[in-house]
Order: structure tokens, then C-alpha cells, then sequence
């Protein structure tokens, strides 16, 4: 009581102790308060409001330590790694302290002003929490000047002290190759070396600060190029002089800087990535890890830091880092609570550690630790463990970098040379780093933006204006637009190349698209990506990458856009009552040469075992297997399952039907064989036998994987019954011949496995290599046109190769789930599609219920224009029927016009009109006042080796009459009274109607 009565009377403190204050010991401190608070004995009660006040509008969304009536009372003494400790005889507890005097050390002190944090955010259970002084101590018993006026041990007194400069003569006199350095003072470069009993008096120096050192002896520090420096002793003393009361600069943009400001967030604990003065950012990883984590509201001091300006375009643009010479001082502690630590990246110092062990850039490391706490909330908990985040953040950054290591650190070199040289001298700007995006919103921004994009009006052609009721709406019901990953390859999403993370998954029931595989994360169920192989190897390992983590790097966001609507003309695209419906597909296009698997899934890593060496991971339980290959595989369509089929299962499914090869017998297992090579009694060579493999309901999501070709392992589970695996024969009467295969219904537990892979066919063989009615050919689709009211509905394919061949396809969808990446630039193979002739004569291919297509190859805008078109000779065209379909450029001149046709029509019903007709039949007829300006043309050209007629129609009757713009206009307003002209050739002159 006298003591706190005498610390009153010294802080001039008017108003009495409340009664509520007590002393309390350290032990019962640590395991009854639970919640961080302040105690300060000279606080009013107002007083008491405005700093908790005053804190809270300093830092918006924090709340002030309460305050709390308890009296702390202990010795000061060292503890681990020069930490000062607060002991009593009930125990011990770790303090921070401002400005630490070593006239404290092992001294009984009374603290009048003090912060107890309960645990560090890191939750370590060594960390029990520890006490921040914000005031100095009051010490209970005076004592000497631990030995500068008197040394017990022989040390030097104030008396016989000398300046830095008068010693480091002396030495050099004394020892002429003596290389000493200065001594904790003033300047940039303080170094000295202390023992580890020594370590508190670290805290007691500071960059400014005036001291003086006693008892030093001289060491050779081996690793550091043989210079010697100053070694403290156990008699060694620190004394501090009178402080200099000097007020930090904010110095200018360079590369080494001092810095005084405040906390204001944290960004990562864990990471050490802190925000000064909500603008700077603050890295300390670079630095041994500090027990007491900085919390918002700490007032810090930074001298010989590094600014660095845009190191990592994630980040705040300024960021300084701390380097092993830097030093950080807290000034003063906060007066905020601080927030629970959070999940997205832990506290317990995983990146500092990998940084120190592969010394990256610091580039890098901003990445990987900003991509830590991305893949927190879009992996965790569903698909990865919090503890595998950080792990897996500099695994990708390697990937992407490279592994860009600088070498091994040299601690010494860093702290002792000039001039100063650390990992921080030099750094990397790259504006174009990769953003990652997790999917989910990456499918809502493609979602919100599918129709946002553009106007009605750019979806048409150039000459939309001229265009019919039927051809606008039959142009506006589908259109497409592709978004690349990276901006540097055409239109993207963002101004930086993306990068998605995710589990690729087989399709799910409940999928709009069953066609193909699925990317996943934590906050999405599915979203759909086509995935693409363009060699052998990448469509091998298709079923391995089955359920894999990967990582995809380039991709191409595709949107396609259906739209039914009623309008009567052009000038009505801006009124949306015109439109019945609309809607969106949306997806991913990707190879999987540009696929990263970042965690293999347990198919993956038995196919990387590629000798299948040492035992597969398992329990040993029955398997049956048998290895097929695939011939034929029809197209997924819903299907009415029969009456066999109970529950669930019953009623329309999706579903298709794969006819195979069975190479060999079934096999019995003890334990999951998987993509393990093929066995010797696996085969038998002499098998003639086929199967039809049927799949509907969960087991049609093996349809992306499962290509013709290719072999496959069919492993049945926890079965010891091999003739589940063998397909049941059709039963017929005698004397009838049977032309059918064994069926054999794939179960939703069964598994398939690659094996091996064979090449496609050609876009030529449809006319070359097959003479049967059903054809398998590959080519690029060079335009899409959607058919309505048309025998053959649907869809309508042109695709080519690159010898020239073009080939029409029809599709009808109608009993089948949309098929995505049916896009021009994309190359698809087509098989069991149904081979046509025309009444001309022409080859055409249309869709049947066993056709099936997969998309093999994305459409690379990176990549040079197709080259044109091939000269020909009309002559060599006309006699050869091989070149029916063929594309090329002919050079000749024209010899006569044979039909020119000029007419205003009705944009509704297509009918003439004109300005004579308008009140009178087309009225009576339509009702329509649009209208729309075409241009036909019918001509002979001849090159020297042949005639040809050519048709022309729309904007290039305009070039080839010669009219300019304007010439072009008037000739239409001139034909709006008649409506029409007609030219034809009558004799050898040109007449009209």
C-alpha cells in the first residue's frame, strides 16, 4: 500500500485507489484471464473512456483492451533466448518492454502500467501468454550501477571509457592487421556479438541511442572472410548515457530507409505481412521470428529497412522488409484487443521457414504467401487440410518460377559487409504475375457477364442491317464468346494471365453437361471443363488424372449464348420485349498438356510407378478384372431404362453403350490392381471374343474417358464371382443365326484404368477411307449455323482440314445433352456419324443415336492466320470430281453478267415493297413498315483454262460494280419508289426491267 501510495504521489494522481484494485500473482494471472486487458493505477475513470475511445477511432473495426483493477509485483530477470521475464515464487510469465533499462535486470519492480495478451495468435501452447509494459517500472529497492562505478569483476568504469574511434586506433596500432568494426552506436552499420547470457542487453540498444560497453575482447569470426570483431564478455556492461530525444524522418523513396508509423493490419501472422499507416506494407520473414507477433495499433520504429515499390501486384504497392541488418522496435504496444487469428494462413511460421531453407526472392514469397490464404477459403476444409495450404502455395510458386533460388544466405555477409548485400538488394517487378481465381467466382463473373457484354446489334454480321425477320432471329438464337486465361492471347477476364486450382472430377448426375470432366472447389459443386489431349501420352493418363488436385495454367472461358426471340426488324433490337427466353452455358477449355497435378490421387500414383514396382496401398480385399479395347462408342442420350430396373434407377437416364474387344480371360486379384501394366494372364491372343458394354445412370460418367482405341482394365470390387465380368449371350430359337454380341451392364461401382492409345482418323477419310454408310473422321470447325424449322434440326458443322477438304455435318440434339465445345477454331473427331449424298451430289454427314464426338484440340489465337486458300485452274477443276468440296482462289476476268437484282424487301415477311405497294398489297399482306436493301449477282469469269459461273450477293455486288459509299446509298434511295430492278443480258447488250 505504501509503494502504490508513493507511485500516486509521483504521477500527481488526485483521486483515490478504487477499492476493487488487488494484488494478484503471476500464476493465478496466467491461468484465470483469459481475455487481454490493461491495468494503469493513474487512470481515471474518464480518463479511461477517452484512451478506449480515442483507441477504437484509431483502428475502425478493433475494440480496446478492458480494464482491468490488478497490481503486478515480480522480479525482472533473463529467460530463454534473452527474453525478459516477470518471476514471483507462484511462477513466471514472458515480457515485452518498450525501452528496456539492463539497470532492471534482477531487480524486484512494482508495474503500474502494463497489457496482458493471454496467447499469441499463433495459439502455440508454449506461448501462455505474456505482459506488455506500457509504462516503466517502479523499482522496490535501490541498487549500484551494476559495476560501471565500481567493477566486481574488473571491468572498466565511466571513467576509463573511451570514444569508438580512440579504440579502434588503439587496436589498430597495438595489432596492425586488425580489422575491427564498429560497435553498437550511432551509424547504419552496428554490429556487435553477444552470448547467449548476454541476449537481453539486445533490447536495451537502439539504433540512436548513446552507450557504453565495458569489458570486450577481441575473436576471429570464422565463415565472415577472416575479420575480426568486438566479443562481450560475462564481465561486459551496458550502461545507457543520456538519451538523444530526436524525432524519426520519414526519409525519402530508396532502396534503404528508416520508417516510424502504426500497425494497422494484419495481413498474415503466419507469413509475417503486416499494413503501416493502411498504405505500407511490412514485411518481416526475411528476419528471425519474434515471440511476440506485432498486433494492430503497435507503434513501430524500422531503421536500415528495405523499400521495395510493387514487388507483388497483390499486395500494397510500397513494401518494406526488414533484412537480417534491419532493426524493428516497438515504441509503443496497443491499446487494441486484436481479432482471433485467422484460418487462411496459419500462425505457426510455415513460409518463413521454406524461405530460409530455398532463399527466394521476395517476389515470390509475397505470391506464394497471398496465394496460402486464397487457397484457404476455396480448398479448406472440403478438398485439402489447413496444414498442407502453405506447403502446397510455394510448391506452385516453384512450378510457375521455376525454382529461382539466389543461392544460400550468408548471415554474417548480410549483417558485416560494406557495401550491404542481402537477398532484398535486388528484387523482381512482373505487373503480369499470374492472379489466381478460385472457380466459383470465377463462374460468377462469367455468368453476370454473358450478356452484359455487347449489345444485340454486335452479335449480327456487318451487313445485320439488310437482314430479314427470320435471318436476325435465326442469327441472334446462338452465339459464342471465348475469354483467354492470358491477356497476351486475347481477350481476358482480368489485366493479369489466371490461374485456377481444383479437383478434376468425373460428371455427376446432377451436371448439365455429361460429356465431359469437372473442375471443383470447396464453394462450387461442379463446373464444367472440356478437357483436351493433343498426343498420346496426355490421353493415356486421362483415368489416373481422375479425381487429381491440379493446377491449370492456360485455359479458354467459353460462353455460349441462346436466345429465342420475335423480332420484326433491325431498328427493334433495343426493346427486350421482343425476346421470349435466353440462357447460358458455361465452361472451361483445356489441355491437358497445360495441366499441373499438384496432389495425385491413388490412381495417379500407381500409373507413376510406370514398372509397377513395390506393393500398391490397400486394404487385400476380392477384385475381378478384365482388359478390353474399346472399337466403337456411341453418343451419350436419354434413355428409357425397362422394367428390370427398379428403384432409382427406373424411368429416362442419361446413358451410351461402348462395343469392345475382350483381350483376355477374367482375372481374379487379392488387392485393387488399378493401371498397373498389363500381365502375361491378362491376354490371350487368340480371342476373338466382343462385348457391349452398356452404362446408364452414375456409370455414364465414364463417357469423357473412355476413347476408341484405346485398351482399358474393367476391375469389379469386393467380388469373387469372375462371371460378373462376362457378358450375357442373347437367347434365340433354333434355326436362327444370331449377329449379335454379348451385353454386359457396367455397374456404378466398377472402375476403368488406361492402358494404352491409338491415333485418329482424318477429316479425308469420310470420303476416302470408308465406303460404309457409318464414318469416323476428325476435322476443325470452321463455322456453326443453327437450324430451325429444317428436316434435320439442330446444329449445323462445317469443318475442314488442311489440304482443303470442307464437309458439312447436321446434328440433332433433341434426345441427347448438350455437347460443349462445338465452337469454330476447335477440332472434334466424329464417330458413327451417318455418310450422305446430296441431290447435286455432294458428301454431307448427319448425327444418329450411335454417333459420338470429342473435342481433341482448342482453337490457339496465338497461333499465325490458316493460310489461304490454294490457287486453282477452273479447267483442272471442272473434269476432276475429287475437288467437288474443295476450297481455292481463281484469277480471271469477267466476260458477261448473266442476273443483277436490286430489291427492297419486307424485314417480316420478305415480299416486295415499295413505296407504290406499301398502301396496297404488302399492307394487306404483312402490315410491316420495315424494310431491307438486297443484292444479288450472277457473272462469268474465265482464267484462260475454263468458264465459271459465280454467285455474289450483299456487299460484294458493291465491289464488283466499283461504287463508292455514297454512290451505294443513293442507288438504294433511289430504288425505294419502284422497290426493285432487275438486269439481264439480251443479246450482246444489257437490258432491265
Amino acid at each position: 500500500v505504501y509503494v502504490v501510495q508513493k507511485v500516486q504521489e509521483k504521477m500527481c494522481v488526485s483521486h483515490s485507489l478504487p477499492v476493487s484494485y488487488r494484488l494478484v500473482s503471476i500464476s493465478e494471472l496466467v491461468s484465470q484471464q483469459h481475455l487481454a486487458c490493461v491495468s494503469n493505477l493513474s487512470w481515471s475513470t474518464n480518463q479511461q473512456r477517452a484512451w478506449a475511445k480515442e483507441a477504437e477511432l484509431s483502428l475502425p473495426g478493433q475494440r480496446a483492451l478492458p480494464r482491468v483493477n490488478l497490481l503486478l509485483i515480480g522480479w525482472l530477470r533473463e529467460g530463454r533466448g534473452g527474453e525478459w521475464q516477470l518471476t514471483d515464487s507462484s511462477g513466471s510469465v514472458r515480457c515485452e518492454l518498450v525501452s528496456p533499462s539492463p539497470l532492471w535486470l534482477d531487480r524486484p519492480v512494482f508495474l503500474p502500467h502494463w497489457n496482458y495478451i493471454p496467447h499469441d495468435a499463433s495459439g502455440q501452447d508454449e506461448d501462455r501468454g505474456y505482459v506488455e509494459l506500457i509504462g516503466s517500472p517502479v523499482l522496490l529497492c535501490p541498487g549500484a550501477e551494476q559495476g560501471l562505478a565500481a567493477s566486481a569483476g574488473g571491468g572498466a568504469g565511466l571513467v576509463g571509457a573511451v570514444s569508438v574511434s580512440k579504440a579502434a586506433g588503439f587496436l589498430r596500432n597495438s595489432i596492425p592487421e586488425l580489422c575491427v568494426t564498429c560497435v553498437c552506436v550511432s551509424g547504419s552499420k552496428n554490429t556487435m556479438k553477444r552470448r547467449r547470457r548476454r541476449l537481453t542487453q539486445e533490447s536495451c540498444v537502439c539504433v540512436g541511442q548513446s552507450v557504453c560497453v565495458t569489458a570486450l575482447r577481441v575473436c576471429v569470426l570464422r565463415g565472415w572472410r577472416g575479420n575480426n570483431i568486438l566479443c562481450v564478455t560475462e564481465q561486459e556492461q551496458t550502461h545507457n548515457d543520456s538519451p538523444l530525444l530526436m524525432d524519426s524522418v520519414r526519409m525519402k523513396r530508396s532502396r534503404v530507409i528508416s520508417y516510424q508509423g502504426t500497425v494497422t493490419e494484419v495481413i498474415s501472422e503466419g507469413a509475417g505481412l503486416y499494413v503501416i499507416d493502411k498504405k505500407v506494407g511490412l514485411c518481416v520473414a526475411y528476419q528471425p521470428s519474434a515471440r511476440r507477433k506485432l498486433r494492430a495499433g503497435d507503434r513501430v520504429e524500422l531503421h536500415h529497412v528495405h523499400f521495395l515499390y510493387r514487388p507483388c501486384p497483390d499486395l500494397p504497392p510500397s513494401i518494406l522488409c526488414c533484412c537480417l541488418r534491419s532493426t524493428l522496435r516497438v515504441t509503443t504496444f496497443s491499446r487494441a484487443g486484436g481479432s482471433p487469428p485467422s484460418r487462411c494462413c496459419p500462425g505457426d511460421g510455415v513460409l518463413p521457414q521454406v524461405l530460409l531453407q530455398n532463399n527466394t526472392g521476395l517476389d515470390q514469397y509475397l505470391w506464394a504467401s497471398h496465394l496460402s490464404s486464397q487457397l484457404s477459403n476455396s480448398l479448406v476444409p472440403g478438398l485439402l487440410k489447413q496444414q498442407c495450404v502453405c506447403l502446397l502455395s510455394w510448391k506452385l510458386m516453384e512450378t510457375l518460377w521455376g525454382q529461382r533460388r539466389q543461392g544460400h544466405r550468408d548471415i554474417y555477409t548480410e549483417m558485416l559487409d560494406e557495401p550491404h548485400s542481402c537477398p532484398l538488394t535486388q528484387y523482381h517487378v512482373d505487373p503480369s504475375v499470374p492472379q489466381y481465381l478460385s472457380v466459383s467466382d470465377l463462374l460468377q463473373s462469367l455468368e453476370s457477364m454473358s450478356w452484359s457484354s455487347g449489345s444485340l446489334r454486335s452479335l449480327l454480321p456487318p451487313d445485320g442491317s439488310d437482314l430479314t425477320r427470320t435471318q436476325i432471329n435465326l442469327a441472334l438464337s446462338w452465339s459464342c464468346r471465348t475469354l483467354s486465361s492470358d491477356p497476351q492471347t486475347g481477350d481476358s477476364l482480368r489485366l493479369r494471365p489466371l490461374l485456377l486450382v481444383g479437383v478434376l472430377q468425373l460428371p455427376s448426375q446432377t451436371s448439365q453437361f455429361k460429356q465431359t470432366l469437372q473442375l471443383r472447389d470447396v464453394h462450387t459443386c461442379t463446373h464444367t471443363c472440356t478437357t483436351l489431349c493433343r498426343n498420346t501420352h496426355s490421353l493415356c493418363i486421362s483415368v489416373c488424372v481422375s479425381g487429381c488436385l491440379v493446377c491449370v495454367r492456360q485455359f479458354t472461358m467459353v460462353m455460349e449464348r441462346f436466345l429465342q426471340s420475335d423480332f420484326p426488324s433491325y431498328q427493334h433490337l433495343d426493346k427486350d420485349g421482343f425476346i421470349t427466353s435466353r440462357s447460358c452455358r458455361v465452361y472451361l477449355q483445356f489441355s491437358l498438356e497445360h495441366l499441373h497435378v499438384l496432389s495425385p490421387s491413388v490412381a495417379m500414383v500407381t500409373h507413376l510407378r510406370q514398372k509397377g514396382e513395390g506393393p500398391v496401398g490397400g486394404d487385400s480385399l476380392a477384385f475381378a478384372s478384365t482388359v478390353i479395347r474399346v472399337e466403337q462408342k456411341e453418343g451419350v442420350a436419354w434413355r428409357n431404362m425397362g422394367e428390370g430396373i427398379t428403384g432409382e434407377e427406373a424411368g429416362l437416364q442419361v446413358g451410351f453403350s461402348v462395343k469392345a474387344a475382350v483381350i483376355g480371360p477374367v482375372v481374379s486379384w487379392g488387392r485393387d490392381p488399378k493401371n498397373k501394366p498389363m500381365m502375361d494372364q491378362e491376354e490371350e491372343p487368340e480371342s476373338k471374343e466382343k462385348v457391349l458394354l452398356v452404362f446408364s445412370g452414375v456409370s455414364a460418367r465414364w463417357f469423357p474417358i473412355l476413347q476408341p482405341g484405346c485398351f482399358y482394365r474393367l476391375v469389379a470390387a469386393n467380388t469373387q464371382d469372375l462371371s460378373a465380368l462376362i457378358g450375357c449371350g442373347v437367347s434365340v430359337r433354333s434355326g436362327v443365326e444370331l449377329h449379335t454380341n454379348a451385353t454386359l451392364l457396367v455397374r456404378s461401382d466398377w472402375r476403368f484404368h488406361t492402358l494404352t492409345l491409338s491415333p485418329p482418323v482424318a477429316v479425308c477419310g469420310a470420303y476416302v477411307c470408308f465406303s460404309s454408310e457409318l464414318v469416323c473422321f476428325q476435322g476443325l470447325i470452321s463455322e456453326r449455323i443453327t437450324l430451325i424449322k429444317c428436316v434435320c434440326s439442330g446444329v449445323r458443322l462445317t469443318l475442314c482440314d488442311k489440304t482443303g477438304w470442307s464437309l458439312r455435318v447436321y446434328l440433332d440434339l433433341s434426345h441427347t445433352p448438350y455437347p460443349p465445345g462445338l465452337i469454330p477454331g476447335n477440332t472434334v473427331v466424329l464417330s458413327g456419324f451417318q455418310r450422305k449424298l446430296s441431290r447435286s451430289g455432294g458428301v454431307y454427314c448427319s448425327y444418329s443415336p450411335v454417333s459420338s464426338m470429342t473435342v481433341t484440340s482448342l482453337g490457339d489465337s496465338r497461333c499465325a492466320p490458316p493460310p489461304p486458300a490454294p490457287r486453282m485452274h477452273l479447267g483442272q477443276w471442272a473434269v476432276s470430281d475429287e475437288h467437288r468440296c474443295f476450297t481455292g482462289q481463281v484469277k480471271g476476268h469477267v466476260v458477261c453478267f448473266l442476273f443483277l437484282q436490286l430489291q427492297w424487301s419486307c424485314s417480316q415477311c420478305g415480299s416486295l415493297y415499295s413505296q407504290v405497294l406499301r398502301s396496297t398489297t404488302h399492307s394487306a399482306s404483312c402490315g410491316s413498315s420495315s424494310s431491307v436493301f438486297q443484292s444479288k449477282a450472277k457473272l462469268v469469269i474465265d482464267d484462260g483454262t475454263g468458264e465459271a459461273h459465280v454467285c455474289f450477293s450483299g456487299g460484294h455486288v458493291q465491289t464488283l460494280l466499283g461504287l463508292a459509299d455514297s454512290q451505294w446509298e443513293g442507288l438504294q434511295r433511289a430504288l425505294r419508289v419502284r422497290g426493285h430492278i432487275t438486269v439481264f443480258p439480251r443479246g450482246q447488250s444489257l437490258v432491265s426491267n
